[in-house]
C-alpha cells in the first residue's frame, strides 16, 4: 500500500494520527467518503471495518450496504460450494471442499461456514441453495427449519418455520429455493415447493424478508417433473421431457402464477443432458454424445419461442486434458468469464477440476481433489444441481 493511501486510510476524524488539511477536509466530508467506499469491492470493505470507528459504523449500516449493491450488482463469482454439508460439531462430511476459481484452492481464500455453529439447530445441516451472494440452509432430518446467511459479512438470520398445509406432505418432499435480485429489490424470497404424486396439485410455502412471514399457495396443475428447477428471469422454472412432448413450468414469484409450455421433442437434444441452469440471464444447456464424448455443445434458450440454440461447440481434443482415451466429465457450474459476454464452464474430471473459457478456447486446472473428496458424488451427471456459487457482497440478511 502506497504512503499517501495509507494515510488517507488511517486519517479520519476520529484517527488520533496527524493528517493534512486536505485529508482532513475528505476525511470529514461523509457524503465524498460514502461515495468513494461505494465504489470499493466488499471483500476489501470488510477489512477497512479496522480503520476506525467512524468507517465501521458507516460500512456496517444495512442502508450502505444496499447501495452498495445496487452499484455492484454483477460482481464476479469468486469460488464454488458443492455439497455443503454438516454436522452440529461442524465436522464437514460429504462435501467436495470449497475452491477458489482464482487458482488457490480451500478455507484459507474462501469463508468457512463455522459462524452458522450458534445457528444450528438439528443434528444435520447443508446448504440448499444460493443467489447472489446470499446462501439458504437447512436444518434437520425431518421438520425443517431454514436459516438465509451472508459467507462475506457472516451474518446470518434464521427463518420462522413456515405454517404448512394440513397434508403434512411439504415437510418432507420439498425443494427450497433461494430469489435474489438486488437490481430490483434488496428483498428476498424463499420458496418451498413440494410435487408429491400424492397430491393434486403443487404446494408452496412462500417466505418474504419485506415482511417476514411465510405464505401458502397451490398451483395447478402439479409440476409433474424430477429434476431441480432453476432460477431464471425472475422466477423458476422447471424442464420435463418424454418422447412425445418437452414441457416447462414457470413459476412467477411475484404473481404466484404458474405457467406451463409445451413443445414437439427437439431431435438435437435427444442425447446425454449434463447441464441445465443459468448464467448472465442466460438459460443454458450443455449435453454430451455419448457419456465419455470429447465433444460437447451449449445451448441457449430462445426466450420467445423455448427453441434451443447451439452458442457454443467445444472439442476437448484441442484442449491440454489427460486420459483423452476416456473423457467422462460432470459439469459443476457455468459463470461468466473476465469479459461480460464470456462463459466459463467448470467440470470434474478425473479427480480434477477445470474451468473451461468457451470464447477463447482456453482451460485452466482449478484444482486437484483426493478420492475421499469425490467418493460420495463420483461423476454423477447432476453434480452441479448439488454446487453453489459464491459472490463477495454486502447484502444484508
Amino acid at each position: 500500500m502506497s504512503k499517501r493511501r495509507k494515510q488517507f486510510l488511517t486519517s479520519t476524524p476520529n484517527s488520533p494520527e496527524k493528517y493534512s488539511p486536505a485529508v482532513a477536509i475528505v476525511g470529514s466530508n461523509l457524503d465524498l467518503v460514502t461515495e468513494t467506499l461505494l465504489r470499493v469491492p466488499a471483500k476489501s470493505l470488510i477489512k477497512f471495518k479496522c480503520v476506525s470507528k467512524h468507517w465501521l459504523s458507516l460500512i456496517s449500516d444495512s442502508n450502505f450496504a444496499i447501495n452498495h449493491t445496487r452499484r455492484n450488482p454483477t460482481p464476479p463469482v469468486s469460488g464454488i460450494y458443492v455439497g455443503a454439508k454438516w454436522s452440529k460439531s461442524l465436522i464437514l462430511k460429504d462435501q467436495f471442499s470449497p475452491f477458489s476459481l482464482g487458482g488457490r484452492r480451500g478455507t484459507s481464500s474462501l469463508p468457512a461456514l463455522s459462524f452458522l455453529r450458534d445457528a444450528i439447530s438439528g443434528d444435520y445441516s447443508k446448504v440448499s441453495h444460493s443467489s447472489n451472494g446470499l446462501f439458504l440452509c437447512r436444518n434437520g432430518n425431518t421438520n425443517y427449519s431454514y436459516i438465509v446467511c451472508n459467507l462475506t459479512t457472516q451474518k446470518f438470520i434464521p427463518l420462522p418455520k413456515p405454517s404448512f398445509t394440513s397434508s403434512g406432505y411439504l415437510s418432507c418432499m420439498e425443494e427450497p429455493y433461494l430469489i435474489f435480485d438486488p437490481t430490483k429489490s434488496p428483498h428476498y424470497k424463499v420458496v418451498l415447493v413440494n410435487s408429491s404424486h400424492l397430491l393434486n396439485a403443487s404446494q408452496l410455502a412462500i417466505y418474504t424478508s419485506e415482511f417476514a412471514s411465510w405464505k401458502n399457495v397451490s398451483l395447478e396443475p402439479r409440476i409433474d417433473n424430477f429434476r431441480r428447477g432453476v432460477i431464471w428471469n425472475g422466477g423458476i422454472i422447471w424442464r420435463s421431457c418424454s418422447r412425445c412432448e418437452h414441457i416447462y413450468y414457470q413459476l412467477d414469484v411475484d404473481t404466484e402464477k404458474l405457467t406451463v409450455t409445451r413443445v414437439p421433442p427437439d431431435p438435437n437434444l435427444s442425447t446425454c443432458v449434463i447441464y441445465f441452469g443459468e448464467c448472465g440471464g442466460r438459460l443454458l444447456l450443455i449435453q454430451l454424445p455419448i457419456n465419455d464424448a470429447m465433444e460437447f455443445k451449449v445451448f441457449e434458450m430462445d426466450r420467445d419461442d423455448f427453441r434451443w440454440i447451439v452458442r457454443y461447440r467445444v472439442d476437448l481434443t484441442s484442449l491440454i486434458l489427460p486420459n483423452r482415451s476416456r473423457c467422462v466429465i460432470s459439469v459443476i457450474s457455468v459463470v461468466r468469464g473476465a469479459n461480460e459476454n464470456d462463459l466459463e464452464v467448470v467440470f470434474y474430471n478425473r479427480g480434477k477440476v477445470y474451468s473451461c473459457n468457451l470464447e477463447y478456447r482456453t482451460m485452466k486446472v482449478l484444482c486437484e481433489l483426493s478420492p475421499g473428496e469425490i467418493s460420495n458424488f463420483g461423476l454423477a451427471k447432476e453434480l452441479h444441481e448439488r454446487s453453489y456459487q459464491f459472490i463477495k457482497s454486502l447484502s444484508p440478511v
